[in-house]
């Protein structure tokens, strides 16, 4: 069986929004009329899933009475993956037809023949139209249903984009102009995703940072869209999760996964010449700080206001934590109307254009075009020792260094820390190199003792903000004020982080794994 390459995008849509998509003027160009069919899709794997750990699904789908078993295999990027399809009359997969895709080779090194069990199931109702954008047949598919695993659910609605025959650029194109006119969201997780994820009870609960591999044979532009898109993908995870007043680590996960995002663009950008890539930077500084502010609420609220508020020896703590608490739901509901605007949906649309068109790092040229290209563990070892003679030059001196400058330090220490996590498996880069492991050491334990030095500051100002903008007359006002002194003054001993904060440094400095003599090639 052929391998096809399957190019689609995903975005969530609320049910009262599905209106104003199929009466969009865009639907008038299909070709046909809409049809419509019950989808009933059973997935399969083993009980530890051995097939989700190697990148595979299987699946057999019952579209109103033909079946198809179906293989898919995850590639670089989401948008782009390998699909093995063949019509069927069983309900349980064909070992004998699994051999034709990269199933089959699994199953000649695990035993899976007794093991391959059905997992979950998606139904849907599917309503699909194809239409003429550009010069491309693109299928529009609205579906509409539930993901049923070991008893519990979860609803789906969303739109699915395929290209059926064309240019991916004319699917894109055509997603910005709907995102533009109708409540749409990105959403880059698969319904296989979501069915494991209610199995594993892991859905609507924030996500730690993914690890995508990269490979030292990878192009730059396939490794660079391989971080974005894993970046991403936490983010909207992680994003799905928040509810105001819930969970803080979904704030907190979700501010990693974006600060990740940002630092994987950065560290390409001397490889690249693109004019959307610095509006792309200032939506995302755009949501980073709508994230910021909720979280320093969240942290401050949860360490310092609700901890002092059962002190009874600090009077008008209590009173202090009510009046931020405020403050912190204030800065959810900002985050979340920023969460549902046309702002957010149309940045992502441009966001995952941008990543998967890839020009951008395509226009560079060397100076001597006959030169072999570089390899991505050059680029890596370049790249990350530039970052690193930058931090090393700049921390000298650490221990006088005003507080600002100091924070200077640490956000250049966080993301060269993100970088090494990029790299940290790629062979004759971090891959078995004891210096790597050094350097990341001690970037984390400069990073934490920075930290506690400007929590503290960032915490005195805002305590300062606020008695400075109390109304006096308030009965409450003079206890807050009193409490808002008393923490205020409650610091850190400073010389002893401070020395923590140095020997970290030396460590780092000490620290050179991109060193040719130190690295294998």
């Amino acid at each position: 069986m052929p391998d096809e390459r399957e190019y689609e995008l995903k975005f969530s849509i609320a049910p009262d929004a599905v209106p104003a998509l199929t009466s969009h003027p865009t639907f008038a160009l299909g070709r046909s009329a809409p049809t419509s069919a019950t989808l009933v899709s059973t997935y399969f794997d083993t009980p530890d899933q051995t097939l989700r750990r190697h990148g595979l699904t299987l699946r057999i789908r019952d579209k109103n009475g033909a079946k198809v078993e179906t293989v898919k295999q995850t590639s670089a990027s989401t948008l782009d993956r390998g699909e093995w399809e063949f019509e069927t009359n069983d309900v349980v997969p064909s070992l004998e037809r699994l051999q034709e895709t990269p199933l089959g080779a699994l199953m000649d090194e695990v035993d899976l023949k007794d093991r391959i069990a059905p997992v979950f199931t998606v139904t849907v109702e599917r309503t699909t139209k194809i239409l003429r954008w550009g010069d491309s047949d693109i299928e529009v598919a609205i579906d509409r249903g539930e993901v049923e695993a070991d008893g519990r659910h979860i609803p789906i609605s969303e739109i699915e984009l395929e290209l059926k025959h064309g240019r991916p650029t004319d699917l894109f194109d055509l997603a910005s102009h709907l995102v533009h006119d109708v409540a749409l969201t990105l959403s880059l997780m698969s319904k296989s995703e979501r069915g494991f994820r209610l199995l594993d009870r892991t859905w609507g609960h924030p996500v730690k940072a993914a690890h995508p591999v990269l490979d030292a044979d990878m192009t730059q532009i396939a490794a660079v869209q391989t971080l974005l898109e894993a970046c991403l993908h936490d983010l909207l995870l992680n994003l799905a999760a928040f509810t105001p007043g819930g969970d803080i680590e979904a704030v907190h996960r979700g501010r990693v996964a974006l600060r990740r995002l940002r630092a994987a663009m950065t560290l390409f950008e001397s490889r690249t010449e693109d004019a959307k890539r610095e509006p792309l930077r200032l939506e995302l500084k755009w949501l980073s700080d709508l994230l910021g502010v909720a979280r320093d609420c969240d942290v401050f609220q949860s360490e310092i206001f609700d901890p002092a508020a059962e002190d009874p020896a600090i009077l008008g703590a209590r009173d202090l934590a009510d009046h931020m608490r405020q403050k912190q739901r204030n800065a959810h509901a900002v985050l979340a109307e920023g969460l549902r605007s046309p702002r957010w949906r149309r940045l992502l649309s441009d966001l995952i254009a941008w990543i998967a068109d890839g020009a951008w790092i395509t226009h560079h040229a060397a100076a001597d075009p006959s030169a072999p290209e570089e390899t991505l563990a050059d680029f890596a070892r370049q790249r990350l020792r530039s970052r690193w003679r930058s931090l090393v030059r700049k921390g000298r001196g650490l221990g006088e260094l005003p507080p600002h400058e100091r924070h200077l330090i640490r956000i250049r220490a966080k993301k060269l820390r993100y970088a090494l996590e990029f790299f940290e498996e790629v062979a004759g880069v971090g891959k078995g190199s004891k210096s790597y492991k050094g350097l990341q050491r001690g970037l984390e334990e400069l990073q934490a003792s920075l930290g506690l030095l400007h929590d503290h500051d960032a915490k005195h100002d805002l305590l300062h903000a606020e008695c400075l903008g109390w109304d006096p007359a308030n009965a409450a006002g003079p206890r807050i004020m009193f409490a808002a002194g008393v923490l205020s003054g409650a610091a850190p001993d400073t010389d002893m982080v401070l020395k923590k904060a140095t020997a970290a440094f030396k460590i780092i400095r000490d620290s050179d794994p991109f060193r040719s003599d130190l690295t294998p090639r």
